[in-house]
């Protein structure tokens, strides 16, 4: 729950999921895009420290 919420908050503010980029033939592709990626990992970690904590 808390992690749609975050990834949604990040969407409202702008930031895109995926991103173009040229694969080995110059075409260019839609890839997850590295800075949401990290953004959500970031909030994980942060979010389990903090809920790990609460149990203590």
């Amino acid at each position: 729950m808390a992690l749609q919420k975050e990834y949604k908050h990040l969407l409202k503010y702008g930031m895109s999921q995926k991103i173009k980029t040229p694969d080995k033939e110059g075409n260019l592709k839609e890839v997850n895009n590295p800075g949401f990626v990290k953004a959500l990992q970031d909030f994980v970690k942060a979010y389990k420290k903090e809920y790990q904590n609460e149990q203590l």
